[in-house]
């Protein structure tokens, strides 16, 4: 049977499409969800974490803190479910105030700082939902060999079919520095003039680009300040989702443009190279643990001796 879009997923999606927030909240509140949620912990061994490219240009988040909002996500996102919209926003508002409370840089983010983290908290979780049309991965990007994030297709994506987990929203002004690592101008069916450009914050932030041939499209949803994407072609399970972001993106790279379009030896090279390198981290925990029973089997096998001998003596 063809599966669909989840009908939870666009409602939930809707209701993301409308809020408006000042930028110095956003770009401060987002920086600070996403290493937190998806951000590399020590106590986890995971080879596809990494370091995250925040939105913020100056930007730090100590470890405890870090930890203490991973833990409350972690503890809430099994309520977080699609079948039940008005749940799954409740979840997002509960979650949210544990953070603002737990955190003094979610405090001094603005005073639309618990809104925000909710419209984060909401947004972000849909891409790691099982029943989510798409999935947060971690691939090789750019010539420096670098992981990063990508979206992949969770199913089979009909073309012309709405993405409704890859919601993207602007802020209501464009008065914050920003690291320009998202960016969009407005278009003019939009909320906002189209002549000045926005920082763009959401899950559709994490698509990757590719020159000419991208199998989805930004598309702008009309009196609002929020963006989704859609199919433009059929789209096959496990394919990464592509945009194409516009001929002037990388004009001030001194390498040019990066994608797999542009410099395809490159790209797989690059890719290739990660795959290798993860499946050597977990080849040297297997073999780490296999040393680890190893050693115990022998620690057993010199007791057994030893107190046979004791009882041999008695």
């Amino acid at each position: 049977m063809e599966r669909v879009p989840h009908l939870g997923c666009i409602t939930i999606a809707d209701r993301l499409k409308m809020p408006m927030f000042p930028s110095k909240t956003v770009i401060a509140v987002d920086s600070i969800v996403i290493c937190s949620l998806y951000g590399q912990l020590p106590r986890k061994r995971d080879p596809h974490q990494h370091e995250i490219q925040t939105l913020a240009t100056e930007f730090e988040l100590d470890l405890k803190t870090k930890t203490s909002l991973y833990d409350i996500f972690e503890g809430g996102k099994k309520n977080l479910d699609f079948n039940n919209p008005d749940k799954y926003m409740e979840t997002a508002r509960k979650m949210a105030a544990a953070m603002f409370r737990e955190s003094s840089l979610l405090k001094r983010a603005g005073s639309d700082s618990a809104s925000v983290i909710e419209w984060c908290i909401a947004a972000y979780a849909m891409i790691i939902n099982p029943e989510s049309t798409v999935k947060l991965s971690v691939i090789a990007l750019g010539p420096e060999r670098i992981t990063g994030f990508a979206i992949h297709a969770n199913r089979m994506i009909k073309k012309g079919e709405q993405i409704y987990e890859l919601v993207g929203l602007m802020p209501k002004d464009n008065k914050t520095k920003h690291s320009e690592l998202s960016c969009v101008k407005p278009n003019p069916s939009q909320n906002q003039s189209p002549r000045v450009e926005r920082v763009l914050f959401g899950p559709i932030r994490f698509i990757n680009h590719v020159c000419e041939i991208p199998n989805a499209e930004y598309i702008a949803i009309t009196d609002t300040s929020a963006f989704s994407v859609a199919a433009l072609r059929d789209i096959a399970a496990g394919e990464e989702i592509l945009v194409d972001y516009g001929k002037d993106w990388f004009s001030d790279e001194v390498d040019g443009c990066p994608c797999m379009r542009c410099k395809p030896e490159e790209s797989s090279g690059k890719r290739k190279a990660v795959e290798e390198d993860e499946a050597m981290k977990a080849a040297g925990i297997k073999e780490s643990r296999r040393l680890r029973r190893q050693a115990k089997t022998q620690k057993k096998k010199i007791k057994r001796p030893a107190e046979k001998a004791a009882s041999h003596d008695e």
